[in-house]
């Protein structure tokens, strides 16, 4: 029983010298890609228009759809790209 009861300190051991090491940080380091393809549509006042959740919300603009993070970093309206 002695050793279940250091288990949660041996992996909060583990887990700090991931981080420290920077192992764990690899997501922090790589961009943000809110669009696929393009950039985030803009109003004429050069505001991103906001597709997500809340008060704020606006409907995209015509050939554009709502990409929303799953973790709500972002929801803006990327260009639609067509199939040909």
């Amino acid at each position: 029983m002695g050793a279940v009861k250091y288990f949660p300190l041996f992996f909060i051991a583990v887990l700090l010298t991931l981080h420290l090491a920077g192992i764990c940080d690899v997501a922090a380091e790589r961009p943000l890609v809110r669009c696929k393809y393009g950039k985030p549509a803009v109003d004429a006042s050069g505001v991103e228009y906001f597709c997500g959740r809340g008060e704020n919300r606006r409907d995209c603009p015509r050939n554009t759809i709502c990409n929303t993070d799953p973790v709500d970093r972002f929801a803006v309206c990327c260009p639609r790209i067509f199939d040909r």
